[in-house]
């Protein structure tokens, strides 16, 4: 079984099915958060309580408004898995999960958190491979009389940073990840509530220093003209350490989709449908991207990265940058 189809199943990685799974009820998270000593809150290091500035800025995006914990559960069945296969041809299992796990490290920030699956996917998948190193190497000490190297029997705890401006969100990434996590002390999660274009990063994440940080599926849900969003990209660079890396997804218009799997002339239609439900007044205005294109999120990205690479797929732009630029150029390569 490949690293591609293995999915999140009742709280496990499962490979026959797409994931899909029902969050806890919304008065159930703050007991189970208050029951994690690991966890901390980055506004707050002994509540959970946002600032005015990022409630203020979260009732204003429709986009992050909309997940809330009724629609929070149906997040994976319908966006992750409907919408990516069949409108935005870009499927999570083949294409969107091994681009996240490529560029996930045990220091990561994640930005645009929606459910957690993709840091909850990637954490499971690294714990395997560990407990899989370990079984092999009793294996290979099994009727030798030297002991076993200590050295290999525990490991750094990972360290994973949640950022969003939705509260819920934050709480349902943060239970999630804790629930399909194997071993409860492996992984120390902190959250934070920030809006991604809001300069300059809080403070606290400066001075952490990210070997890695993702942005998947955040761009496109952000109200805000295409120049504009590429400040999210000089947010990730502030909190990079050198050499650090940033990965993201986004959907783009219809106009933009040459990528490979777009499909034929009937998925065009398909997915400008979608695109302006999502964008109008009606659609409750989850997107705002119809002025998104690929040129600006790239050269925005070549402002604030060394190394850039950039691959449409389907209508979704995926997109990688490594070695921050600190200072920022005006240069676009």
């Amino acid at each position: 079984m490949s690293d591609s189809d293995l999915i999140l199943r009742g709280g496990r990685l499962d490979s026959r099915k797409f994931p899909g799974r029902r969050l806890p009820p919304d008065d159930q998270l703050p007991e189970q958060r208050n029951s994690s000593p690991t966890n901390k809150d980055l506004n707050n290091d002994t509540a959970a309580t946002p600032s005015s500035s990022s409630t203020s800025a979260n009732e204003e995006n429709t986009g992050t408004a909309w997940y809330t914990p009724l629609t929070l559960p149906f997040y994976d069945y319908h966006v992750l898995g409907f919408n990516m296969s069949f409108v935005w041809r870009c499927p999570t299992s083949s294409v969107l999960l091994p681009f996240f796990r490529q560029n996930f490290t045990l220091n990561h920030l994640d930005v645009g958190v929606a459910t957690g699956y993709f840091p909850s996917a990637a954490l499971l998948q690294l714990q395997q491979q560990q407990q899989q190193q370990q079984q092999q190497q009793k294996e290979n000490h099994q009727g030798s009389s030297s002991p076993i190297p200590t050295t290999t029997t525990a490991a750094a705890p990972a360290a994973l940073t949640l950022m969003d401006l939705n509260p819920h969100s934050l709480e349902a990434a943060r239970s999630r990840i804790l629930r399909d996590n194997s071993n409860p002390g492996s992984v120390e999660i902190e959250t934070v509530q920030h809006d991604a274009l809001s300069l300059p990063a809080p403070g606290v994440l400066r001075r952490r220093r990210f070997a890695s940080v993702s942005m998947f599926n955040l761009l496109h849900c952000i109200p805000a003209p295409c120049e504009e969003k590429t400040r999210a990209f000089e947010l990730a660079a502030q909190c990079l350490l050198d050499g650090g890396v940033l990965a993201g997804c986004t959907v783009l218009p219809v106009e933009e989709a040459v990528g490979a799997g777009a499909g034929g002339w009937w998925r065009v239609p398909l997915a400008g449908l979608h695109l302006r439900v999502y964008n109008s007044e009606g659609g409750r205005r989850v997107f705002g991207n119809l002025g998104d294109t690929r040129e600006v999120l790239e050269r925005g990205l070549r402002r604030w990265f060394d190394e850039v690479e950039v691959k449409v797929v389907g209508c979704m732009l995926l997109f990688r940058g490594k070695g921050p630029k600190r200072a920022g150029t005006e240069e676009d390569g």
